[in-house]
This record gives C-alpha cells, structure tokens and sequence, in this order.
C-alpha cells in the first residue's frame, strides 16, 4: 500500500509504504518502470512526504510520520535523518504534516504540524525550523482554537502559509508571512464553506488553494 507519493517530474517520483516494522521510501526514476532498493525512513508509516521547491539543485525530501517525528534527506531519498537530529520533536504530536518554506534554497526553512487536537492548556500545533540552524522546533502559532486539529499544509509562491483545520468550521490557518523573524499573523479563513464543514486535505495549483 502506497501512503504518501512526491512527484519530482515525468520520470522521478517517491513513494512510501511501510512493512510492519519500518517505514520504507521508494524511488522511481523512469516512471515507475523500476524502482531503487527502498530506504528506510523511520519506524512508522508516513502521513506526509515533500520535495523542496528546489530539488533538482539540492536534492532534498522532507517527511512526517504517524508518531510526531519528521525526516530529513539531502541527498534525493538515498538517506532519511531525524530532526532534530536524535533529540526528537517532543512539540509535534500526532501525524505529522510538512511543506518547504517556498525560498528554501534560502532561509533553509520548514514547517511543520500536528494532527492532534488543541487543547485549552496547548493551542501549539504549527512549527517551523531552520534546517542547519535550530535546535529545536520553534511554535508559530498559539492561536488555534480548542478542538482544532490540523493537518495538510501548503505553501503558495510568495510565501503564504496554510494548514487545513479539520475541526467542524475550522476552515485554514493562514499566514502571509510565516518566516517573519517575530512570531507570524495567523488568521481563520472560512468565507464559501459550508457550516460545520471540516477540511482534510488541501493542495496548490499555481497560485489558487485547493481545498478538500
């Protein structure tokens, strides 16, 4: 069973699949024809899997897993290393859900988020890091409101942030400028949803935001 895929180009994509005991990613570079020997990229399954808006300079993959872990490639999938690196990522929790800041060849900087759901003692769930950098993940948004539960992010060209909320009416968590060096704005955008309508995925097609 495939349960996360990353498209490079016509030829070369990654899928991930897991065997019971580890997390396996596989690597395709003639359209499926024949794939690479699988490498493992931790011990649970994966529930997000990312190519960085740069790869085809610098090669670089970045994954989340079903346990508040997140994975870090740099060298096109031929090896996953923890970030960070051995200490864990005691902040995330849940299925972990990840996107490339979009001048990442730049800033080197990633976000990700947790699945699990807010609470009145921790609204934290969206964090990024500074690949080379940070030591830890660093919160960007304390605002999410009880019961709110995210998951896949998107990251438009310009910058632009956005997590879907599968809360009932949660809508997206959105923020223009989530690399801000002070903490980023975040709003609730919920304007053409149906009531108690609760989002699961969300992807980009240039620059519109497509939700699901």
């Amino acid at each position: 069973t495939i349960d996360t895929l990353a498209v490079a180009d016509n030829d070369q994509y990654f899928a991930s699949s897991y065997n019971g005991t580890s997390n396996l990613v596989y690597n395709t570079r003639n359209g499926g024809v024949t794939w690479d020997s699988p490498v493992t990229a931790g011990l649970q399954p994966l529930s997000s899997l990312r190519l960085s808006p740069s790869y085809s300079r610098d090669m670089t993959i970045l994954a989340g897993n079903s346990n508040s872990l997140v994975f870090l490639s740099t060298d096109s999938g031929a090896s996953f290393q923890e970030i960070p690196g051995g200490s864990g990522s005691p902040q995330l929790a849940g299925n972990v859900f990840v996107a490339f800041d979009w001048q990442f060849e730049r800033t080197r900087m990633v976000y990700a988020a947790g699945d699990s759901s807010a609470t009145t003692s921790n609204r934290s769930r969206l964090y990024r890091y500074t690949v080379g950098k940070s030591l830890l993940w660093e919160n960007l948004d304390n605002t999410l409101e009880v019961g709110g539960k995210l998951g896949q992010l998107c990251v438009l060209p310009g910058g632009s942030l956005y997590a879907a909320n599968s809360h009932d009416n949660g809508g997206m968590e959105r923020s223009l400028n989530p690399g801000a060096e002070m903490y980023p704005a975040f709003e609730r955008i919920t304007s053409g949803l149906t009531n108690r309508a609760a989002l699961y995925g969300l992807w980009s097609s240039g620059n519109p935001v497509l939700w699901w």
